[in-house]
């Protein structure tokens, strides 16, 4: 485990983390590749059924978890050659990348994730709202190499 990684899950490197890779598939198709870490002392007993299932439903059901939700940023990626060949598609295709922190709903991290979706099979849908007050921006530019009329 990457030290970024235990410090967004506020943990030490030592802990015990479940670390899970997995492709989903929707009619036999892989469409989601996902590398996730899951601080073990939340759900010590999770198995192997459970992480090949639903792992919402492993962690609502049978760990009696609340989860608050998560904190994610999506871009856009073209895959390597070892995502490509898990995603069946070929090399440099788009995807659309999700790391995520999940949160329990005393605002402790439950997991980190990088969760790679197919471009051509997968789309996102948010809706934004209701807007409560106004906050500064966050994010960051991103800068590239052409002056600003393309040249």
């Amino acid at each position: 485990m990457e030290t970024q990684i235990a410090e967004k899950l506020l943990v030490k490197e030592s802990d015990l983390l479940w670390e899970l890779d997995r492709v989903r598939a929707v009619d036999g198709i892989p469409v989601i590749l996902e590398h996730r870490y899951v601080v073990a002392s939340h759900c010590p007993k999770l198995t192997r059924s459970q992480a090949e299932g639903s792992l919402y439903q492993a962690w609502t059901e049978s760990h009696r978890l609340i989860i608050a939700g998560a904190d994610e940023t999506v871009r856009a990626v073209l895959l390597t050659p070892e995502e490509a060949e898990h995603l069946k598609v070929p090399i440099g295709s788009p995807a659309l990348e999700v790391v995520a922190v999940g949160l329990l709903e005393t605002e402790i991290p439950l997991w980190w994730e990088r969760t790679l979706y197919r471009a051509d099979m997968y789309e996102f849908h948010s809706r934004l709202g209701p807007v409560q007050s106004a906050k500064p921006l966050r994010g960051q530019f991103v800068t590239t190499s052409k002056s600003p009329s393309g040249k």
